[in-house]
């Protein structure tokens, strides 16, 4: 067919454009009204508008803009619907897995409004509100991916050796329409800001919340130390330079900071992703070492980027006696975040001696 007319141009063009990234953010909110059953993919804040059935859910309105003001890209919403304030654990966390197992370019998860004063207490009890988090933070674990859990005052201490694997934040942040948000939301915003620049391995902290007024409690500094000991990063308001993520820690007993826990689990990511594509080909040397060039070039980014501090990549001896496995054993250092800068400062007298001030 021939499209050629005078002044005319008609072009074809694919408007979905295809990703192959790992950065992409869950947000899990539960809901008595929302009838949606299946994620829904948001990658600009004005796609949020077009949805009719979520325009009276002003919590949720907030927390998808507060996401892309703060440089979120590529936003899930999958949404969990309460039934006469019940919900099935097994249930919920059967529906957990099938959806977010088809979503391969996810890195966070977080059940945005799970400790909201609208579903805490009011649609669900305590202990279902800690069994849902332990479940997404299972998930989490399992898929080498990161979660980062809100709570308040009321599950600081009590709950916290039974919610599993996480990154906590606390309080919650006063937005820009004085109404408090959880902190994961401009943490996954921040995440997902720093991967789209290449620079996910940096810290959060310190770095710049857009939108917000203050926190929703000021805390001292007796309190500020409690939540480190109990490696809870504080969200703090600081004069001249508003809210800020101030902390690094992880909540896991093996991997010490945010940092190193992102790093680690991007790298098993990307790596099952990438050695997909070689399963069910003859075990060969050739195909031994096609996989170890690939992870060696890999991991070399990665160093180069100031990701890691070194690495090595070493065939492990296994592999000549099972014939049906390649075994590749790696080692990484972790690039790890300072926490404090000392300066000393002394004056010089005119003969060049050092005073001590």
């Amino acid at each position: 067919m021939d499209y050629s007319l005078p002044n005319v141009n008609i072009n074809h063009f694919n408007r979905t454009k295809s990703y192959d990234g790992d950065f992409s953010t869950l947000f899990v909110v539960f809901s008595s009204l929302v009838s949606i059953e299946k994620p829904i993919l948001l990658t600009k804040k004005h796609e949020f508008n077009t949805i009719l059935e979520l325009q009276d859910d002003e919590f949720l309105k907030r927390a998808v803009e507060a996401f892309f003001v703060n440089g979120g890209d590529r936003l899930y919403l999958l949404f969990i619907k309460l039934n006469n304030k019940k919900l099935n654990l097994d249930k919920f966390n059967d529906y957990l897995i099938k959806e977010c197992d088809r979503l391969n370019d996810i890195e966070v998860i977080s059940a945005i409004n799970l400790f909201d004063e609208e579903i805490y207490q009011k649609q669900l009890s305590t202990k279902k509100v800690i069994g849902v988090q332990r479940l997404i933070n299972n998930y989490c674990a399992n898929t080498h991916r990161v979660s980062i859990t809100d709570i308040n005052s009321d599950f600081k201490v009590e709950t916290l050796n039974i919610i599993g694997k996480s990154i906590l934040y606390y309080p919650w942040i006063m937005d820009s329409y004085s109404k408090p948000l959880p902190p994961s939301i401009y943490a996954s915003a921040l995440f997902s800001k720093m991967a789209k620049e290449n620079k996910y391995f940096e810290s959060i902290a310190n770095k710049e919340i857009l939108n917000t007024l203050d926190v929703n409690l000021r805390l001292e500094d007796y309190e500020l130390e409690d939540l480190g000991k109990n490696r809870i990063n504080p969200v703090i308001f600081m004069p001249h330079r508003g809210v800020r993520f101030w902390g690094i820690k992880s909540f896991d007993e093996k991997l010490d900071t945010v940092n190193e826990i992102r790093v680690l689990k991007y790298i098993k990511r990307r790596l099952i992703k990438m050695s997909r594509v070689y399963i069910f080909e003859p075990n060969t040397i050739f195909l031994e070492a096609q996989v170890i060039l690939m992870v060696k070039v890999f991991l070399e980014k990665l160093e180069n980027i100031g990701a890691l501090l070194g690495y090595s990549v070493e065939r492990n001896e296994e592999s000549l006696v099972e014939g049906n496995e390649i075994i590749i054993d790696i080692a990484v250092a972790l690039a790890s975040p300072i926490e404090f800068i000392n300066i000393r400062l002394n004056k010089l007298d005119k003969d060049g001696m050092i005073n001590l001030i």
